[in-house]
């Protein structure tokens, strides 16, 4: 690096003399070289403890374009310019500086570290951009002292974010006095009403096609019954008659939704704004309605709304919280439905071994979700590999103290990032095929499962890991024993992953890869 830029002195200089008009952008060449020598090369010398930095030309943009561009792309970049040794590394990204940590023993010790490592500051503000106020941030997390961001430090009482994570815990999760059955089986009570190719023919994204059949679109099909069905638990049926293309209107925001993560300034995102302020208008009016119209949600919405009034919360403010929960339900499951099915519908051998696993399940239009969810293990092993292989977020932490992970110091004041697609694909702990989809893999080796990292982990690991992955394994079983599924035309393609912008969770898929199914009754 050192003697790129001595060689590129003279033409420097040279050219400054020939041509005057060019002496600035000479002077502007050489400036860049010397920063990049020095912020590079000497620097990190200097501080060899310190996380090596994946260099970059233009100073504060750093990789930003980049990332927004193809997120894993450029991590995968990143990583193989470090050889793939797998230790912390960092990018830069529109001034802020993230450590990027691949390897599944550091990202164990992150998870298990929250003493100096936190999640909260990203809670604060994701609500923050969404445009809740900062008096209800403050109240939700506790009182304390603000940084220059305005984003409060907790003083480690348990904050009403603490006590309504623990509450949707007893909701969400299974054992002895918990309430996953009673949100499960609003899930499938939605579905075997849904699941109907009268109510299908409806629907927008089908089309009948004579003899009792229909095609529909997967993506829609899932978009749909899952986003409503999310609905339906959480909020009623007075959510859906304030606004009856509610669903609809989340999934347009969720599409697009990384422009708010980005930071686009509204001219350059109106739709999105649009879409998240109808979802938020009628989120608020069902607050605003008298709590006697809507009793026919899951035990946590009333208590969580009763524990967010107590907090001091207005209706705007509430609304604002409330749909984070819708968002990451819709975001997610209906991702997970279409890529299992996709799998397995490209997978004939598969597919028949799966459809005579799960057969013992039904009785008629009885199910067996118990059957499902513990004596299937071909099935479950599938699902375990969609995630594994869909899975493309990041979990991450800030850094409030000095900490080393992977014998590297994470400064103070820095952001960590773990992202799955990274940890996931890493052959020496999947082996050569990580790049594959395996549906086997998980039942031959149960241990894999450690490693599997798409709920995330430690504290902040998803609470509805258990909701969603009953709810996907009975809706795909219902899908698969109640109808005959086709590829409508056949020699359609497998479905395209869209990297071209970042997600909350699975990745998404190019819409004009979509696939088109015929859906006869058995």
């Amino acid at each position: 690096m050192i003697l790129d830029v001595v060689d590129k002195l003279p033409f420097l200089y040279e050219t400054a003399n020939a041509h005057p008009a060019s002496l600035a952008a000479a002077f502007i060449g050489l400036a860049l070289l010397l920063w990049r020598l020095v912020k590079f090369t000497v620097l990190p010398a200097l501080d060899p403890n310190d996380p090596k930095e994946y260099p970059y030309w233009v100073p504060v943009v750093g990789h930003l374009r980049a990332f927004t561009k193809d997120s894993q792309g450029l991590l995968t970049r990143a990583r193989l310019h470090f050889k793939d040794v797998r230790d912390p590394f960092s990018i830069t990204m529109g001034g802020q500086k993230f450590y990027i940590v691949t390897k599944s023993k550091d990202v164990s010790t992150v998870y298990r570290n929250s003493k100096t490592l936190t999640f909260e500051i990203f809670a604060q503000e994701i609500l923050v951009d969404l445009g809740c106020s900062q008096g209800a941030v403050n109240s939700v997390y506790g009182v304390g002292h603000a940084d220059s961001k305005g984003l409060v430090k907790e003083l480690g009482a348990k904050t009403p974010a603490k006590k309504t994570r623990d509450m949707h815990h007893h909701q969400l999760f299974p054992g002895a006095g918990n309430l996953i059955n009673d949100i499960g089986s609003v899930f499938v009570a939605y579905f075997d009403k849904t699941m109907d190719l009268q109510w299908l023919k409806t629907q927008f994204y089908a089309n009948e096609v004579g003899n009792g059949a229909v095609t529909v679109s997967l993506w829609d099909l899932n978009s749909d019954l899952f986003t409503n069905a999310a609905q339906e638990a959480y909020f009623g049926q007075k959510l859906r008659s304030i606004n009856p293309a509610m669903a609809w209107t989340m999934l347009e925001f969720d599409d697009l939704a990384w422009q708010l993560m980005f930071k686009y300034p509204p001219f350059l995102s109106r739709k999105m704004h649009a879409a998240k302020d109808q979802a938020f208008d009628a989120l608020e009016q069902y607050f605003a309605s008298p709590i006697e119209q809507r009793e026919d949600t899951v035990w946590w919405t009333k208590a969580f709304e009763m524990e967010m009034r107590s907090a001091g919360l207005g209706d705007r403010d509430l609304a604002i919280m409330a749909m984070t929960i819708y968002w990451g339900a819709s975001t997610n499951l209906r991702k997970g439905g279409f890529w299992f099915i996709a799998y397995l519908l490209f997978d004939p051998t598969l597919l028949a071994l799966i459809q005579d696993e799960i057969a013992p399940a039904f009785n008629g239009r009885e199910i067996n979700q118990d059957y499902l969810t513990k004596q299937c293990p071909r099935f479950q092993g599938a699902w375990e590999e969609t995630m594994r292989i869909t899975a493309f977020s990041s979990s991450v932490r800030f850094v409030t103290e000095d900490t080393v992970i992977g014998n590297k110091l994470l400064r103070k004041g820095y952001r960590i990032m773990m992202p799955y697609r990274q940890m996931h694909l890493d052959e020496s702990v999947f082996g050569p095929d990580a790049e594959d989809f395996v549906a086997d893999r998980f039942v031959k080796n149960s241990g894999l499962r450690n490693h599997n990292m798409t709920f995330g982990g430690g504290a902040t690991q998803c609470p509805g890991r258990h909701l969603a992955t009953h709810t996907i394994l009975v809706f795909v079983a219902m899908f698969l024993h109640r109808f005959e599924v086709t590829l409508d035309p056949p020699g359609q393609l497998f479905p395209q992953i869209n990297e071209a912008h970042p997600v909350l969770g699975l990745v998404d898929v190019k819409r004009s890869s979509d696939l088109k199914v015929q859906l006869r009754l058995k």
